[in-house]
């Protein structure tokens, strides 16, 4: 989501550059602090507030149906504090890569979607259980009433929430279960972090699922201006970095074909988990391309895309970046985090 305005802002300063001229890049539309400021403000309004019967049911709900989560629970614990370890990658072929794709965009369901459910369908394969809950994390860069706009602003903002499905009827029953519970999430789940444990309960399941896009395509530049390098850019996180959820799933789409990782943490899964979702994952999203082949068109629920950003309602201008010292973290959930990361330094 960031590249478009990196890779534009690369581009006319390369121009410029070119020209002899010094580089005038347009201004950010906003700030972090700003946008923070904007999501606690909104945390404390009535349509936030509204939410909170939403949340408490789907919390509670989260809760009961985390299969995967008792599996770790009653692994013994080889200690707190483990560095993160990764199953190998793994990939689908290019033709059921395809085939998602088109399913994607001609069901309506979009491709989020489809991997939130293989992600579900994997976990009640390895689980037995037909009803599971999974953690979904999105970007968060999400419309709320109040939201500032983000289309120049650079970063991964984050959203976090619970979500409980029903997948025990086979793969095309399961995307539409999914496809409809994850359209009914107000505000794409922002609210959750700031409600969660003061008005709400608290509630993260095992396994995160975080679909990350289409690398390439945009990552390409205006104009064609750049490609995507095949060179490796490393692991995706340094030697001895803290997992962050016990089972991450992390999706991307790149040179044709769906890819996938799964990190965890060594201290609270069982060895052979991981590898065990992972394998089930491809499985499960090749079952989904083929169901989804005979679902009519336009049959399921979307999810609101993040680009659809409508109305703004901030009318007083973005905050110059650099102007005000300090960190703010995104809700009080971030407290103890921020804290954590700036003790390290």
């Amino acid at each position: 989501v960031s590249w478009p305005v990196v890779l534009s802002d690369l581009a006319a300063a390369y121009q410029a550059a070119v020209r002899g001229a010094a580089p005038a890049l347009p201004t950010p539309s906003t700030t972090y602090r700003a946008w923070v400021r904007a999501l606690n403000a909104y945390g404390e309004t009535p349509s936030a507030k509204d939410e909170v019967g939403y949340w408490r049911t789907t919390a509670d709900a989260a809760a009961v149906a985390d299969a995967v989560g008792r599996l770790i629970r009653q692994a013994p614990a080889a200690g707190p504090g483990a560095p993160a370890r990764a199953v190998d990658p793994g990939r689908l072929d290019r033709a059921t890569t395809r085939a998602l794709l088109d399913a994607a965009g001609r069901t309506g369901a979009g491709m989020e979607t489809l991997v939130l459910t293989g992600a579900a369908l994997a976990a009640a394969d390895v689980t037995g259980q037909g009803r599971v809950a999974l953690r979904h994390e999105t970007h968060g860069r999400h419309d709320f009433p109040g939201a500032p706009p983000l289309d120049r602003v650079v970063g991964w903002f984050t959203s976090l929430y619970p979500l409980a499905v029903d997948v025990a009827d086979g793969p095309a029953r399961a995307l539409a279960e999914v496809a409809a519970t994850a359209a009914g999430v107000p505000h794409r789940g922002l609210a959750y972090q700031l409600l969660a444990g003061r008005d709400v309960p608290l509630v993260t399941p095992a396994l995160t699922v975080n679909y990350l896009g289409a690398r390439g395509g945009a990552a390409t530049g205006r104009d064609g201006a750049f490609a995507v390098s095949d060179w490796s850019a490393g692991p995706a996180a340094g030697a001895g970095i803290m997992a962050a959820s016990p089972i991450s799933l992390d999706c991307s789409v790149g040179d044709g074909r769906l890819a996938w990782s799964v990190g965890y943490d060594p201290a609270l899964v069982p060895a052979d988990l991981p590898g065990r979702l992972a394998e089930r994952l491809g499985a499960r999203l090749a079952d989904l391309a083929a169901a989804a082949a005979g679902l009519p068109d336009g049959s399921l629920k979307p999810v609101a895309s993040s680009r659809e950003q409508t109305a703004r309602h901030l009318a007083a201008p973005a905050e110059a970046s650099g102007t005000e010292a300090g960190v703010e973290p995104a809700s009080h959930l971030a407290d103890g985090e921020l804290d954590e990361i700036l003790g390290a330094f």
